[in-house]
């Protein structure tokens, strides 16, 4: 549907770049899921209900494209403890978030902003 939607409105490359992004979710679902506190969650201005459970989440980083797993203990950690917004979701391996912080960090000095955080 979303794909024949696109091509009416002339996007057909948009509609096959959406196909690819979809979240692919872990096949075991039974063995590696935690359950949601919803009442620690950054839902935003939302009429979204948060899932029961977090599952394990395959994704290819955006920087190396290497396949990467984010689990459901990190995730749990990411939106429960740190009280990240609950729609972003992991896009960088380790690797490539480590560089990341990095160069955000030089780019901080060398525009002579306060590098202490």
């Amino acid at each position: 549907m979303l794909k024949k939607l696109c091509v009416v409105w002339g996007n057909a490359t948009g509609a096959m770049a959406m196909q690819d992004k979809r979240i692919r979710r872990s096949k075991n679902k039974k063995q590696e899921r935690l359950p949601v506190d919803e009442s620690r969650l950054n839902m935003g201005n939302t009429y979204s209900s948060p899932p029961d459970y977090y599952y394990d989440i395959e994704f290819e980083c955006k920087d190396c494209g290497k396949a990467e797993v984010w689990t459901a203990a990190q995730q749990k950690w990411w939106y429960e403890e740190a009280g990240g917004y609950f729609f972003a979701t992991a896009v960088r391996c380790r690797d490539c978030r480590a560089r990341e912080r990095a160069r955000k960090k030089d780019a901080r000095a060398q525009a002579g902003h306060d590098t202490d955080t």
